[in-house]
Order: structure tokens, then sequence, then C-alpha cells
């Protein structure tokens, strides 16, 4: 009977050892073994198939790299361009690469090319003989916007043939980034043979390229007509 009534007040002791340590926890505070909120993942840069990884160049003018990739659609007749930036920020357009030959990526490269941070994304949109049409991406306020190349014209063309020869140079100049554009055709052949165009030396200001100079050209056939074809840019190949 004695042993029976210990083993009583032992258990009683245990049950109020138990409801005194829940006590002392305050309300609404979490057991230690409690496990915490996970943080939110990153978006992943491909969501479907026929996606692939093309750069991670800093796009958003943080510093750090993020993530760009390229989604086939439609049987190659578009293509989406998707950046997932290091915080986590996603944005994405698609582009019409119908007149694009099979095999060729769209995706041409990556190049701080204006004067606001982060790179720009190229990529072809057609392709001819010798001609290459391009579009040039650049992120604002969250979004990838369509950049317009000096002329104001959102096609940017590269030709580098016998007889044509079209292309941007950057130049930095007392700190201003600085766009020349060249589009000259042959007008003849032989000793005396000209080329005609146009030529625009541009300054990034105000978020656009902005014509310093914009004149028309007449040029004798020289090695430094083709000076200024393709692209004259880090991180992007002349001509493909």
């Amino acid at each position: 009977m004695q042993g029976a009534l210990m083993s009583r007040s032992i258990r009683s002791a245990q049950i109020a050892a138990v409801a005194a340590a829940a006590v002392a926890v305050p309300l609404g505070a979490a057991p230690a073994s409690a496990a915490t909120t996970a943080p939110a993942r990153t978006p992943r840069a491909c969501v479907t198939s026929g996606c692939t990884i093309v750069s991670r160049a800093d796009v958003d003018g943080d510093g750090r790299a993020d993530t760009t990739s390229l989604t086939r659609r439609d049987k190659g007749r578009a293509h989406t361009l998707r950046v997932v930036t290091a915080k986590g920020a996603v944005a994405s357009t698609t582009f019409s690469t119908t007149w694009l030959p099979s095999g060729l990526s769209p995706f041409y490269g990556a190049t701080a090319l204006d004067g606001a941070r982060g790179s720009e994304l190229v990529v072809l949109t057609q392709a001819g003989a010798h001609t290459l049409y391009h579009a040039v991406y650049t992120w604002r306020g969250g979004r990838l916007v369509a950049e317009k190349d000096p002329s104001g014209a959102r096609d940017w063309v590269t030709d580098g043939a016998v007889s044509f020869a079209q292309g941007y140079t950057l130049r930095t100049v007392k700190g201003t980034k600085q766009l020349t554009s060249v589009a000259y055709s042959r007008d003849s052949f032989g000793r005396n043979a000209t080329f005609s165009g146009r030529r625009i030396v541009a300054r990034w200001q105000h978020g656009r390229w902005t014509p310093i100079t914009d004149r028309a050209m007449i040029v004798k056939e020289s090695p430094s007509v083709w000076t200024g074809a393709g692209w004259n840019a880090p991180g992007l190949t002349r001509f493909l």
C-alpha cells in the first residue's frame, strides 16, 4: 500500500514539473525545437522544355550575376528571353525568329552597351545571305525593353559584304558612352569606287542614344569603309 502511494506521488511530481515548464514558455512563443520558415526560393530560370541558359551577366545593374535563358517556341518561329535576377525578380519577352535559319542560335551576347547600369542582351531576329538583324533588350523598371539604335530604329543591322558595310562601334569619351553607327552601300567598282550612306555619332543621354552628328556620306573605297562594320563592342562577336 505504501509503495502504491509512493508511485502516485512520483507521477504527480512529474506531471507538475511538466506543467510548470509549459507555463514558463511565454504565450505565443514557439518551442525551441519548432522549425523556422524556409526562405523564399529563387524562381527557376528554365520552366519549360526547349529552354537553355545563355548568360550569367548582370542585367539589372546591381553588380550580381543574373540568369538569362532562351526558350524555343512555335517550332522555332519565336523565342522567349527570360531573366531571373540574383534577388529573384523575373522578366521575359518573346520575339519573332521566323526569318532566322534553323540551327542558328538567336542569342548573340551580352554587353554593357548603354550608359545605364547592367548589361544589354543582344539577340538575332533575322539573317540574310550577309545581313544580320538584331534586337537589343535592356532592363528598365523590372521589365525587358527593346532599345532603339542611334537612328531610332528597333532593328540593329550589321553587314560586312563586298558591297555593304553596316555596324556599330562603342567608345567611352570623357566618361560618357558614345556609339557610332554606319550604313554604307557600294556605288561603283574600279579605281574611283565609292560608297554612300549614313554615319551617326550618338551619346547616351536622357535614357536613349542621342545623335551628336548625323551625316549623309560619300566615301572612297578603302579598308576604312569596313572599320565600323559589324559589332565593335566588348563581349560581342563582330560577325558570325
